[in-house]
Parts: structure tokens; C-alpha cells; sequence
């Protein structure tokens, strides 16, 4: 029998996704892939998980003995009441989107920093002292900015944030000066278009343009412009009306797909112990 024919069996072991929704995931693909690539007896499903249910879910996760799982959102900073504990940087970030076991304690981690760092270089943009548009202040954008301000202090940090969600993106630039030496400011969404040319980086951590909704952008790109790169975190649609337009304006763009290639591919060792086979990965999303 070949490795594209593992069938499941009373031995298979569960690894899945929290998120609500969560039936866009291409992350069953991805995993499923690896698993059968080295012959492995996993099988990675969906979780779909309203918010009002997390704890219920978390609690039958564990009681039925999964292997691991990822978190998504809305889940990745709430999820953290129901764990055992934090690996340090998930510790220092506030945020999840990866569980698993270290012996009988579950654990939360993010691979969302490595996979963010890693798509963009892999694309071709190498971070030194460019400044940063950060759309969002939710789980996905302080992955995002902490990786930036950790690992390359010296690019600024501009957080674009909704009204509503000012006392969030406050709390997110405490933290980011209080835990980093990055320089962090704020800008509220309503106003970004008149200053979104000024960016030689943009990136959307929301999931405005995300399937159903794949005509929506989150700000208007007007000023874009040519030596500008936008990089969209949502992959699904995969080329997003942000990348769209921000091509017409000239940008480099970058999908959000090697973000997830990249991130699923550190949370696939730490469930397994294993290699990733990145490679196998990245043909069943398409990338290979």
C-alpha cells in the first residue's frame, strides 16, 4: 500500500484546528499530506468552535487523548485560560495558535512568528530598517509584531487600528515597548489611506478580504505604489482583492499561504518529533 493510501484505523492519532469558522482551513490539506508522506498514522480534521464553547472543547480535547492542535481565530489569546501552560515566547506574546502535549501538561506555543519571518524572506523581502503598516491589533497581529519587534528591533512598528479597538491596540503598543526595544505608534484605520504610501511594508493580520467575504479590502490602496510591499495574512482566498489591487499599484505581493506553510510546518514537529516534509506540504497547497 503507498503512503497516499493510509487508511484510518483504531491506532490513529488526532491532531485538528479550533477556530470559528473553520471550514476555509487549508490546514487538514497541508497536515494530511505530511502525514502521508512519511507514512505516518495521524489523521489533522477541523474543530469548528464558537466562542462560547472553547472551554467545552478544550476540556473533551483532552479527555479524548488528541495528539495536538492548532488554534485560530477568534480563539489564539483566549484559548490560554484552559492550558496548562506557555512556552516563553507564547508567554511573553499573550498569544497561541499551536497545543501540545510536554508529558501530561498541555501546552500552548505560536509558530505564527517563524512563518510570517520565513514567508517573507522566501519571497524575497529581507527585513533590516524598512517601516512597518501593521493592519489589525488581534492574536495574528501581535505575533506578527513581536516577531518584527524581537527579531529586527530596528524597523518601526506603525499599528493600524479600528476606533472601536483603540483600548486593544493601546494595551498591544504597552506591551511591544514594555517587552521589546521596538519602536511602536499607532494610527487609527479611518485615516491610514492618506498615509499608506508612506510604508515600504504593509501587512494585513485581519481577516477582512477572507472567504465569504473576498471583495472586501481593509483600507482603501489608493497610495500604494511601486517599492511598496503588501503582504495579506489571509490565504483563502488565496490571491485577496488586497493583493490584487496592491499589484495594479505596482507593489510586491505576498500571499498569506507560505505563512501558513512555514508556521504549520513547526507545529507539525513538535506534535510528531518529526522533520517536516515541507516540500509534500507545499504541493498540497499548491506552492510546491
Amino acid at each position: 500500500m503507498s503512503n497516499s493510501e493510509l487508511p484510518l484505523s483504531g491506532t490513529t492519532q488526532i491532531v485538528g484546528i479550533f477556530g470559528w469558522p473553520v471550514s476555509h482551513s487549508f490546514s487538514p490539506r497541508m497536515h494530511n499530506a505530511a502525514f502521508r508522506e512519511l507514512g505516518l498514522d495521524w489523521a489533522y480534521v477541523p474543530f469548528p468552535t464558537p466562542p462560547e464553547k472553547l472551554g467545552d472543547a478544550i476540556r473533551g480535547f483532552r479527555a479524548m487523548g488528541f495528539r495536538g492542535a492548532n488554534v485560530t481565530i477568534p480563539h489564539k489569546e483566549k484559548v490560554i485560560e484552559f492550558l496548562d501552560g506557555l512556552s516563553p515566547l507564547s508567554e511573553k506574546m499573550g498569544t497561541v495558535n499551536t497545543l501540545y502535549w510536554e508529558g501530561d501538561r498541555l501546552m500552548g506555543t505560536t509558530t505564527d512568528p517563524w512563518g510570517c519571518l520565513e514567508n517573507l524572506r522566501r519571497a524575497g523581502f529581507q527585513p533590516q530598517n524598512q517601516d512597518i503598516a501593521l493592519i489589525g491589533c488581534g492574536g495574528a497581529a501581535r505575533a506578527i509584531s513581536f516577531a518584527f519587534a524581537c527579531e529586527h528591533p530596528e524597523m518601526p512598528i506603525t499599528v493600524v487600528f479600528r476606533r472601536e479597538d483603540g483600548d486593544q491596540a493601546q494595551r498591544l503598543q504597552r506591551e511591544l515597548l514594555g517587552k521589546t526595544q521596538a519602536a511602536v505608534s499607532l494610527f487609527p484605520l479611518e485615516e491610514f489611506e492618506n498615509r499608506a504610501g508612506n510604508f515600504e511594508l504593509v501587512v494585513n493580520a485581519t481577516p477582512v478580504g477572507m472567504h465569504p467575504n473576498e471583495g472586501a479590502v481593509p483600507f482603501p490602496t489608493t497610495r500604494l505604489h511601486d517599492g511598496q510591499c503588501v503582504l495579506d495574512i489571509v490565504y483563502n482566498p488565496r490571491r485577496t482583492q488586497l493583493l490584487a489591487e496592491a499589484q495594479r499599484h505596482g507593489c510586491k505581493t505576498v500571499e498569506g499561504l507560505g505563512m501558513l506553510l512555514h508556521q504549520g510546518a513547526k507545529s507539525f514537529e513538535l506534535w510528531t518529533g518529526k522533520q517536516a516534509p515541507v516540500d509534500a506540504m507545499a504541493r498540497a497547497l499548491d506552492l510546491g
